[in-house]
């Protein structure tokens, strides 16, 4: 709920993104950590912390720009 954190469906866990609020132009940086949202046509489900940094509590939802900045790593394979 206080951390920069976002579930998003397909991003790998662990990304790193940049969310544009589009109405105000503020951003913010998270780490996806979930899978989700599960409700209608949203892409982005966002903490309480980002939704307030980003003047989206009042009207619950918003309009973002979602810019992918770092996948995670992945471990090398065995043969």
């Amino acid at each position: 709920m206080y951390a920069a954190t976002a579930a998003h469906p397909w991003l790998p866990l662990g990304s790193l993104i940049r969310v544009v609020n589009i109405r105000t132009g503020e951003s913010q940086i998270a780490r996806i950590n979930d899978r989700g949202p599960y409700q209608g046509d949203r892409e982005l489900d966002v903490s309480y912390m980002l939704a307030s940094r980003l003047s989206m509590l009042a009207p619950g939802t918003a309009s973002v720009r979602i810019e992918l900045l770092e996948q995670p790593q992945r471990p090398p394979q065995t043969p």
